[in-house]
This record gives structure tokens, sequence and C-alpha cells, in this order.
């Protein structure tokens, strides 16, 4: 502790510096998964994770196309033959 005060590392214990180096590992694969969630077109916003995939999952399985834009409130996604049908997907997340 008579290093530089600046040093996180110095200052936490060996518990704690054990806590944070797996808390920086998490985070780096958090940031990597969304990364590659926004490069396969699953991830579409910087705010709900869960949402926008929900939205991508429902559209894949109800044969359905997602709009371009999530800007828009009304609808996520359309319906690709005739009708036009627009459909919001609403997503509930449960913990067990």
């Amino acid at each position: 502790m008579d290093g530089n005060p600046n040093n996180i590392s110095e200052r936490l214990t060996d518990v704690s510096q054990e806590k944070l180096e797996l808390a920086q590992y998490f985070i780096k694969c958090y940031i990597a998964a969304r990364e590659g969630l926004k490069k396969l077109g699953i991830l579409r916003t910087e705010r709900n994770l869960q949402g926008d995939y929900a939205e991508w999952l429902a559209t894949e399985m109800m044969g359905l196309k997602l709009k371009p834009s999530a800007v828009h409130k009304a609808y996520d996604a359309v319906e690709t033959t005739i009708r036009h049908l627009t459909y919001k997907v609403l997503i509930r997340i449960l913990t067990i």
C-alpha cells in the first residue's frame, strides 16, 4: 500500500483482487457478446438486450421481418405477405 495511491490493485485484499479480476473478465465477455449480437443483427439498441433478443427470436419463429429501425414504438415486425400486418413483441422477464 506504500505505492501509487491511484493503483486500485495495491489497495485491495487478495479476495477483492480476485473479484476485481473476475469482474473485469466478465465485463470483457459481456462487451464482446454485445458486439457479436450487433453483428448478427440481433441486438439493435444500446439499451435492452432481452427485448432485442425477444424481438429477433419471435420474428424468426413466425417468419416475420423486423422493421429496419428500433425507433418506431408502434410495431416491431411486419408480415411480408399481401396482408402486411404489423406486430408488437412484448417480453416478460421471469426470475427463478
